[in-house]
């Protein structure tokens, strides 16, 4: 009860908002630059079971390397403020909101939820989530790209885990959970996964529309340090169903907890997707990443840009690609890095002269 008070209490005084921004016929809140710029969307997308708000731009390389510099998605903030304090979005995004929730309070059609770069608070996300739960809606993807989520969404986001086990796809770039709320939202994922399988099991279902099982999550770019990259890594290992995990801008941990993450992929058979843009791995670091592609055929898919690779780098990985015999690599970029032009010649050689020998071999069969 008190929950609903403070909910209501929450959307009273941002319709307050927008009424005297309406009034006035003025922008509620100032934008960044970027944002001004920033191509207008509706609140239903281009397909009816889409949900989007924010503008449309590629995930990756969206964050500087260090909290506290401009963000390309308009993310304004630094060092040391608390991103759970609610803080002031555009009038244009809270029509959006508004709009959003009344088509999920009406619709059972929403598949994709997108609230990307909206300056999206805990407090904000909590209105969204309740939304969501009382919605009819089987809502399979969740992009909360490029916004201000801390360790308290996390836990709102569980909750939703909870009530909508169809979701699939947890796309959380760009936000501050940090370790504590990787911490929270990884465990969580974990006893909820472990509780319907022992339903489904219990009810003699192998799968069913109460059995939840994420398989794309990303969490890049939330400053984890390696005391969150091990948590991951603990997650990997036990729990993970993950098929894509989105790592990029994770600069923070050391070589140490890369390590305890990379050993926990060695006999891992989901993931086949992973993306490493930007972490400062070096060449220690793509070692350690090429002993997994050796071991483990099952990942076919790497993004590896900006990470300070020499060819010291790049001969490992040349080294683990002709390890993997028949298994190819579908996707290996190496964008923005230091490795001799002959070198990485030879390296797209190979991952393109073994995809498409495979790729015939199969259509013979």
């Amino acid at each position: 009860m008190e929950q609903s008070k403070t909910l209501a209490s929450i959307w009273r005084h941002l319709l307050v908002l927008l009424n005297r921004a309406n009034a006035n016929n003025n922008p509620l809140f100032v934008q960044s630059a970027t944002e001004a710029s920033a191509p207008e969307e509706t609140g239903v997308g281009p397909r009816p079971a889409q949900l989007r708000c924010g503008a449309e731009r590629r995930e990756r390389h969206h964050l500087t390397s260090r909290w506290g510099a401009q963000r390309k998605g308009g993310w304004r903030g630094g060092r040391g403020e608390d991103a759970s304090k609610w803080r002031p979005a555009s009038a244009g995004v809270l029509r959006k909101l508004e709009a959003m929730i009344t088509v999920l309070s009406t619709s059972d059609e929403v598949e994709q939820l997108v609230l990307r770069n909206t300056d999206l608070t805990d407090q904000l996300l909590l209105i969204v989530a309740d939304a969501l739960k009382s919605s009819s809606s089987e809502v399979a993807l969740l992009n909360l790209n490029l916004n201000l989520i801390g360790p308290d969404g996390a836990r709102i986001l569980l909750d939703v885990l909870k009530v909508k086990p169809q979701v699939k796809s947890l796309h959380l770039f760009g936000n501050r959970l940090c370790d504590d709320g990787a911490l929270a939202l990884l465990s969580g994922i974990a006893e909820l996964q472990e509780q319907t399988s022992r339903a489904a099991a219990a009810a003699n279902l192998s799968t069913g529309e109460n059995f939840f099982s994420l398989v794309e999550l990303d969490i890049g770019g939330n400053n984890l340090s390696g005391v969150g990259l091990k948590v991951l890594a603990s997650y990997m290992r036990q729990h993970s169903h993950l098929q894509y995990l989105g790592l990029a801008q994770t600069g923070g941990p050391d070589l140490a907890a890369w390590k305890e993450l990379f050993d926990s992929l060695k006999g891992n058979d989901w993931l086949t997707h992973i993306i490493l843009d930007e972490n400062n791995l070096g060449d220690p670091g793509v070692r350690l990443l090429a002993d997994v592609l050796k071991s483990n055929p099952r990942l076919q898919m790497v993004d590896l840009d900006g990470n300070h690779v020499t060819d010291v780098g790049g001969n490992h990985l040349v080294e683990a690609l002709l390890c993997r015999g028949h298994v190819p690599m579908r996707h290996l970029s190496l964008a923005e890095n230091n490795i001799s032009s002959g070198l990485m010649r030879r390296i797209r050689e190979e991952v393109k002269g073994k995809s498409d020998r495979f790729r015939d071999e199969q259509c013979e069969k």
